[in-house]
């Protein structure tokens, strides 16, 4: 059969399922539309053709069922709650052996949206499958952020175990790779990267936010087998020249620049590549989280810490006025504008990081985040981020270090992704 002008033919052999603009169902088009084979026609806008409804016009009436769904596109929209009506009459058509032309105003949002629903639903794509399908052959599909969230929660709903990583679908916008909507005025959720993270904000000021599952325990348990080989007594900030090291540290990893050996950290620690796939991703998710780019970070961090072993209350930003220090430090990317801190191992007992100053601690969780912004809103250094990790009491804690700097760190630096 041929095609339908203004129609992109997304499903069958020959071909029965059509994404569409207004057009492609004009007044004018209707013999075109029942010479093509036409049966079945669902317009998803506001207001539907006249020449389609009944009765509104002088017009004998058109041969083709309709289905009008009255819906804007608009993020405030809820398209979801009309998805079982367009995939029964999407059914009936195919069941009939016809052709059915969804479309909306452009093609672009609302009919993109209910037929990658009705291809989940009804014929057992995948969502990244579905989108695929539909934007490798209609460029111009790209249902609003608020409709691809709720085709995220409706996989979600069909297969929690198996959420679609738009990432990997070579026609999705980039941008696609995360997608965010609201539970409540603190709490949101982000599709990512095959995974939903809750996001709960703890703190307006300082900003802190705790994210549940930013790692899954397999991405955990991969970070940690990659780092244990090069683990070395951990350095803070070095603000005087370095000491030598004590009798009996020989065979400790010597202090990096800018760095040295503090009482007030006993725990080991070692950088990890972001070749790493589990480390990559985490730094994207850090870097959108934190409103930022992965160009942005510092090299990934892991620190073990054992029973004992604590790091004393202190800030992740730079010291401003320590001037020498301070220019060195800030030198290529500027200040620290967010920590990411991720668990990877939990202790059995202890390990709790706090924050003093707001009187909160939190326990690790495998696979869980804390972010917060180690400036305020006008740029400046917040005191109300001091924190410490406090002694670990029986077994281990690991943990990922991920800090993001205000500016791209400069081209072959440690922040290089």
């Amino acid at each position: 059969m041929a095609s339908i002008p203004d129609a992109t033919a997304v499903l069958g052999e020959p071909p029965w399922l059509f994404v569409g603009a207004q057009e492609s169902v004009a007044r004018e088009r209707r013999d075109l539309l029942v010479e093509r084979g036409v049966t079945h026609i669902a317009s998803i806008l506001r207001d539907a053709p006249p020449w389609l409804v009944h009765g509104r016009t002088s017009d004998p009436p058109p041969q083709f069922e309709h289905l009008h769904i009255k819906v804007e596109d608009t993020r405030a929209a809820d398209l979801s709650k009309h998805f079982e009506a367009v995939n029964t009459f999407l059914t009936r058509a195919k069941a009939a052996g016809g052709r059915a032309v969804v479309h909306c105003a452009f093609g672009k949002s609302r009919s993109v949206a209910v037929v990658a629903a009705y291809l989940v639903e009804r014929e057992h794509f995948s969502l990244g499958e579905a989108l695929e399908r539909i934007r490798s052959r209609r460029p111009v599909a790209c249902p609003n952020p608020s409709f691809l969230a709720q085709l995220i929660r409706l996989e979600l709903a069909i297969r929690p175990r198996a959420l679609s990583d738009l990432r990997q679908f070579p026609s999705l916008p980039t941008h696609w790779a995360f997608v965010s909507w609201k539970v409540s005025p603190h709490v949101t959720c982000v599709a990512c990267h095959a995974r939903v993270m809750t996001v709960r904000r703890i703190s307006a000021h300082p900003r802190v936010a705790s994210v549940s599952n930013f790692l899954t325990r397999e991405e955990a348990a991969a970070i940690v087998e990659t780092a244990a080989s090069d683990l070395h007594p951990s350095l803070v900030v070095r603000h005087a020249p370095p000491e030598p090291l004590l009798a009996g540290d020989e065979d400790a990893a010597p202090p990096a620049r800018g760095g040295e050996r503090s009482p007030g950290r006993t725990s080991w620690n070692c950088r990890v590549s972001a070749t790493h796939p589990a480390v990559r991703g985490a730094i994207q998710r850090a870097a959108y989280l934190s409103g930022l780019l992965p160009s942005h970070a510092e090299p990934a961090q892991v620190v073990r810490s054992l029973p004992g072993q604590r790091y004393e209350p202190h800030f992740d930003w730079f010291d401003p006025t320590s001037e020498k220090t301070f220019a060195v430090k800030t030198a290529s990317g500027g200040q620290r504008v967010t920590t990411t801190l991720v668990y990877l191992v939990e202790p059995e007992l202890g390990g709790h990081t706090v924050f003093p100053r707001l009187r909160r601690g939190f326990e690790p969780v495998v696979g869980d985040a804390l972010i917060w912004w180690n400036v305020g809103k006008d740029g400046r250094e917040d005191a109300m981020t001091l924190h410490a990790g406090e002694p670990v009491i029986r077994g281990e804690k690991w943990a990922l270090n991920l800090w993001l700097r205000e500016k791209p760190r400069a081209r072959g630096g440690e922040g290089t992704q």
